[in-house]
């Protein structure tokens, strides 16, 4: 749903347009929680959507750069984050997570990114504003890369505060589970109706729900108790919970109707649950696995 959405859906939140864009990571041990198959599959079902959402994985920040320049809207999928994380402490990879956090954002600022190589010599290669950024990101990673390699930074500096991270539970094993083709079809078939769907404004919360809004909003801020090393974490799950809503509002909501619409409990109440006890409960089950220091 967060692929699918179209570039212009969102809502503001003061003078902050938020829109449907998500970064996920599942976290889970290594070869017991099938974080491999949590990304293939939904990777499957977006290429049959439109193959051309799905955007190659970035190798530097000049390369997504330029990627999300030819085509602001993508998706990119990580079987393996950990992959990506290896290399937290060179510095093109520090300067790709900057980017990034700019791509959740909405907006990648004009830079000079590297030296690009002339008859003349080598000379700073410029790189323009990138506006309207809506960029997907769904990511599996081991549990042992979270404890080893990521860094104090990363949690207090903003690049996981953007992340929805849930931990895997691997559940009843089934030998031979059967395929139902039918619901993967039909949760295709819904997909594509999101893609080109055209959908109505969404003018904010429902007066009706905004006390209800505030007073979960206000307890994240105040009263939700976090770790130290993750505590700054908070601040960043109300937005990520009317991210969640607004992909909720997608597929049952009345953002479907093509008229202008307020949000209502119908996706908020699902949204903050998500957030709540998914993924604020799994990052404080995360931050016993880290150790407090600058290397991890």
């Amino acid at each position: 749903l967060s692929a699918t959405a179209p570039p212009d859906y969102g809502m503001w939140a003061g003078s902050k347009m938020v829109h449907a864009s998500l970064f996920l990571l599942a976290v889970g041990r290594s070869g017991r929680e099938r974080k491999t198959t949590a990304t293939a599959k939904p990777r499957e079902m977006l290429f049959h959507v439109n193959p051309f959402l799905l955007g190659p994985r970035p190798g530097s920040a000049a390369g997504l750069h330029e990627s999300l320049t030819k085509r602001p809207k993508q998706a990119l999928f990580y079987d393996e984050f950990g992959d990506f994380l290896a290399g937290t402490g060179d510095a093109n990879t520090r300067l790709l997570k900057m980017t990034l956090n700019q791509a959740y954002d909405g907006n990648i600022e004009a830079t000079t990114l590297a030296k690009k190589a002339t008859k003349d010599g080598f000379q700073d290669h410029d790189r323009g504003e990138v506006r309207n950024v809506r960029l997907t990101i769904c990511a599996a990673c081991s549990l042992s890369y979270i404890e080893t390699l990521v860094r104090q930074e990363d949690w207090r500096g903003g690049f996981m505060r953007r992340w929805i991270i849930l931990m895997a539970k691997r559940g009843p094993i089934k030998v031979d589970p059967p395929a139902r083709l039918d619901l993967k079809e039909r949760a295709i078939a819904r997909l594509r109706i999101t893609h080109d769907r055209t959908l109505g404004r969404c003018e904010g919360i429902d007066p009706e729900v905004a006390s209800a809004w505030e007073q979960w909003s206000r307890y994240i801020d105040e009263e939700l108790k976090l770790p130290n090393l993750i505590e700054s974490a908070s601040s960043s799950m109300p937005e990520m919970a009317r991210r969640i809503a607004l992909c909720l509002s997608l597929d049952y909501g009345l953002a479907t109707t093509g008229e202008p619409w307020r949000m209502g409990l119908d996706v908020l109440k699902p949204a903050t649950a998500i957030v709540q006890y998914g993924h604020a409960e799994s990052i404080q089950e995360l931050s016993e696995h880290i150790d407090d220091h600058e290397d991890g």
